[in-house]
């Protein structure tokens, strides 16, 4: 009997012990469960809280980026004349440049020799708006070029500072029903040079104003400027000299009145033909280094007394 009653009673412990086992295994898994989606909503919550930081610092990064382009923009520095082109100008006495005022008139000549026009120059001392001491510049030329009228003209008035106080320049070409007409008028007015620019064309009956454009400049950034006037002067000079300093860089404008940079360059002595008799002449080229265009030269052959 006792033997009968035991078993029982031992397969009863094991039964609950089984039970004991298997909630404490499920409340095991409940555990690991639960601190697995603990886990994971903390992951989520991590996640969420690092991006807006991230985005932050990405925003920041690219502010930063923005902030250095705008600091490597800059804006291009007007030209300038060099200090050796100024030290020239200052060096011209007013005696020297007295010697510039005279006139001459030269022909103009086509590849076959054959004279189609004439340039004549005029330097003479005068006295601008009734007050200031200065040379007045008169340049004209006139040519036909395939049976084509073309004229030009220039006059201003230049300081004995080689300031140019005003100049008036007109270019025109006239054909057989048209006409074109270029005028530019560049003056000092306080501490500014006012420059403005007019061309008309159209029918000889009915001409039409097709642009026209006005700008001014500080009058304090022109130091070393050389208008179309002053750089006849200039070139006298020099041609009298007999040398060319190395180097020198002017203030000019453009064909189209852009600030650009001007050089002169001495092609040295050579023997030329004048009529029947053989001369030595100076050399000089002028180059305008145009910021916009290909530069343009012009090369001057001069006497001794700096006439063409």
């Amino acid at each position: 009997m006792a033997d009968e009653v035991k078993q029982p009673l031992s397969e009863k412990a094991s039964k609950d012990e089984a039970k004991q086992l298997s909630e404490t295994a499920s409340q095991s898994e409940v555990k690991q469960l639960s601190e697995t989606d603990v886990h994971k909503e903390s992951d989520l919550v991590s996640d969420d809280d690092e991006k807006p930081e991230t985005m932050a610092e990405d925003s920041k990064t690219a502010d930063e980026q923005v902030a250095g382009l705008e600091m490597t923009l800059t804006v291009p520095e007007p030209p300038k004349a060099n200090e050796k082109a100024i030290e020239f100008l200052s060096s011209i006495g007013e005696d020297e440049l007295l010697l510039t005022a005279f006139s001459e008139t030269l022909g103009c000549f086509s590849d076959t020799k054959a004279q189609i026009g004439e340039f004549t120059i005029l330097v003479q001392p005068a006295i601008y708006r009734g007050f200031e001491d200065c040379y007045l510049v008169h340049v004209t030329s006139h040519s036909t070029i395939d049976d084509i009228p073309c004229n030009s003209s220039i006059y201003a008035y230049v300081s004995k500072r080689f300031e140019t106080l005003e100049q008036q320049r007109q270019e025109y070409i006239k054909m057989k029903e048209q006409f074109l007409e270029k005028k530019t008028h560049m003056v000092k007015q306080g501490d500014k040079l006012v420059v403005e620019s007019f061309i008309t064309e159209g029918k000889h009956f009915a001409p039409q104003l097709v642009k026209h454009h006005t700008t001014s400049y500080p009058w304090n950034t022109l130091e070393g400027f050389v208008s179309q006037a002053s750089n006849f002067l200039i070139l006298r000079i020099l041609a009298r000299r007999r040398a060319v300093p190395e180097n020198m860089i002017f203030l000019v404008f453009d064909g189209e009145k852009n600030l650009c940079q001007s050089t002169y360059d001495e092609l040295g002595f050579q023997m030329q033909t004048i009529g029947q008799d053989t001369i030595d002449v100076y050399g000089i080229e002028r180059t305008i280094h145009s910021e916009v265009d290909l530069p343009i030269s012009w090369q001057n052959y001069f006497l001794a007394d700096g006439r063409s």
